[in-house]
């Protein structure tokens, strides 16, 4: 048997609430279920993919065209092997002598430790250029330089990130306050970057740097792979080495590994963002660390399957855009998605995927992912 894939899209929330089960509302578990639905963009001929529910069979039929080769699905009723290897989106869980999918307590503090944001307080010490510190309900925050941007120590494409712009917010928000985070200038982004590594032995292999789309509420967007033009367009105009940032991550990472006594091996993604101030730019290397896979590693073995496209993209489309539309019709909802990109970038796609289903047991999802190439 090969790989197991059993991609847990809520894994920060779950970090958080454990040992108490986390409860999401049903508009999110519903698309929380949908998302399941990439693990099988990164299974192999010979792999499994297990889901919460039983597979759309439409939807898995469109996936097999898209995708040549990729693994089965496995229903939750079937017997699992306590030699596969599990495969998560973020490291929970593990399979016992019974093949039941279990805690796995030694993941979970470790998960805990490594996506903690106050945890990676540690990476910038004393050189942090955006004065970032722990908000806890009662603490003071001293000459605060407005405005700020508070983060809760465990999340996921900046949900329930808050941006508080006056004194008054940031007392309100602090009476409020359930969980401590980390609180830090608000800055105004120019570009948003992800560096994508597999770490295995000790060794960072780098895989790709992908851009992002971030609103001014700090929540993700979208993801591209851009050309080796685009890039170096990007490179010149906002004065990066992409080079130098690459070896300053890998070391800031391996010493907080270190410091932190982590043997971590599998998917990171390093954020980091270029901002203007005072009519000069700066760039933030780390503004955040994922110990796990995110929708820019997603979007780089899409791209391995794809080759033939230059410049690669992987976007969040609302509900809004398919409602009116049959579940099962999805090669003419694709068309028309591909046909609204088009406009919307004046460019000629190539390939236009769906990647997660836009309905699940006849009902809308709120949103859905979509790839498309140029």
């Amino acid at each position: 048997m090969g790989n197991l894939f059993r991609l847990n899209p809520l894994f920060e929330f779950e970090l958080a609430a454990y040992p108490e089960k986390f409860n999401p509302n049903p508009t999110i578990l519903k698309k929380a279920k949908s998302m399941e639905y990439l693990s099988f963009i990164l299974s192999k001929h010979r792999d499994f993919v297990l889901l919460s529910e039983k597979i759309d069979p439409y939807f898995e039929e469109y996936l097999k065209k898209k995708f040549r080769g990729m693994g089965e699905y496995l229903s939750r009723d079937e017997i699992l092997s306590q030699d596969s290897n599990l495969v998560e989106w973020g490291r929970f869980h593990s399979i016992d002598q019974d093949g039941t999918i279990m805690d796995d307590i030694e993941k979970i503090n470790s998960s805990r430790l490594l996506n903690s944001k106050i945890s990676q307080l540690k990476i910038y010490k004393t050189e942090d250029n955006l004065h970032s510190r722990i908000l806890e309900k009662n603490s003071e925050i001293q000459n605060p330089q407005f405005p700020l941007l508070f983060k809760p120590d465990l999340s996921f494409s900046g949900i329930y990130h808050n941006v508080l712009q006056k004194k008054e917010e940031l007392f309100e928000f602090q009476k409020s306050l359930q969980k401590n985070g980390v609180i830090q200038k608000y800055k105004n982004r120019v570009l948003d970057f992800s560096f994508l590594y597999e770490i295995e032995d000790n060794s960072f292999n780098f895989l790709c740097i992908t851009e992002m789309q971030i609103n001014d509420k700090n929540t993700y967007i979208s993801s591209s792979i851009n050309s080796e033009n685009s890039l170096k367009i990007r490179t010149e105009k906002y004065k990066i080495d992409f080079t130098q940032i690459n070896e300053k991550i890998k070391n800031l990472v391996q010493s907080f590994l270190i410091e932190l006594q982590i043997d971590y091996k599998g998917p990171l993604s390093v954020d980091g963002f270029v901002y203007k101030e005072k009519n000069s730019l700066h760039v933030r290397e780390i503004s955040e660390i994922n110990f796990r896979y995110t929708m820019g590693r997603i979007l780089y073995e899409i791209s391995k399957k794809y080759p033939e496209n230059k410049e690669h993209s992987l976007v969040t489309l609302s509900s809004k855009d398919y409602k009116n539309m049959s579940e099962v019709n999805l090669f003419d909802l694709e068309y028309r998605v591909k046909l609204q990109f088009e406009v919307q970038n004046q460019t000629n796609i190539k390939t236009c995927i769906l990647l997660t289903p836009p309905f699940l047991g006849g009902k809308l999802v709120s949103s859905c992912v979509v790839y498309y190439g140029t």
